[in-house]
């Protein structure tokens, strides 16, 4: 069950979940029944080993894990519908209490999707006067980022950012290049690099809420589209 759920002002999304204990006594027990009807030692046939030996050889934390894995994802999703959350990650867990014989308590952490307060873009961007050259798709794009109020959730810009550096880091091992190698190329310290890489995620990830949308709102059909139907806002 929710013990509660808060939002904070980075755009995080707390959700305190409490499991009792009889329900996580259950679920490791499962586990453990389940061990040992699997488990093969020397002069006996699988499953038919003295209960005694084979629990002496039993790995507890790692079937407490795999039994709150099976138990913690049921109780993650019964509060999210109670509580009508509509989250757009999946939930970072950290364990708050886990005594034996005592509820256990999680936070997990999550987001949604942020508010959005979109300019009178259509009226705005119809005054636009292009110079001759000029990329006008650019020039939406510009004012869409700089009009627009969308607070990113700083867990959604993480998740992103380790998604590009995990990226990075894979295409320069492909290239035979060590992130240190690189990083000394571009003069940059890690730090530097991955408050860059947080910044560029929060703008693109900006822009893709907005146009998304504005494809919903006109009813569009894709990423394409919106952008044609942006472009066209501007005469001529």
């Amino acid at each position: 069950m929710a013990d509660e759920v808060r939002r904070l002002e980075n755009g995080t999304v707390e959700i305190k979940l409490t499991i009792p204990w009889t329900d996580i006594d259950m679920a490791y027990n499962k586990q453990v029944e389940k061990f040992i009807s699997g488990a093969e030692m020397p002069g006996f046939r699988k499953g038919k080993a003295p209960r005694d030996l084979i629990e002496a050889k039993i790995d507890k934390p790692s079937l407490m894990s795999q039994a709150l894995s099976e138990i913690l994802p049921q109780t993650y999703t019964r509060a999210v519908k109670t509580h009508d959350l509509r989250p757009i990650l999946y939930p970072q867990i950290k364990i708050d209490q886990g005594k034996t014989g005592e509820d256990w308590v999680f936070t997990a952490s999550t987001c949604e999707t942020p508010a959005i307060s979109l300019p009178d873009y259509k009226k705005e961007i119809a005054l636009f006067t292009p110079k001759p050259g000029e990329n006008k798709l650019q020039l939406i794009i510009d004012y869409l980022q700089k009009n627009t109020q969308v607070n990113i959730p700083d867990l959604l810009v993480e998740e992103e950012s380790n998604h590009r550096l995990a990226g990075l880091a894979e295409n320069l091992t492909q290239l035979g290049i060590g992130m240190a190698k690189y990083l000394e190329t571009k003069k940059m310290s890690p730090q530097a690099l991955k408050a860059q890489t947080a910044q560029s995620a929060r703008s693109d990830l900006q822009l893709e809420l907005v146009l998304n949308r504005i494809r919903e709102e006109e009813k569009l059909a894709d990423r394409p589209k919106t952008l044609e139907f942006l472009e066209k806002l501007i005469p001529g």
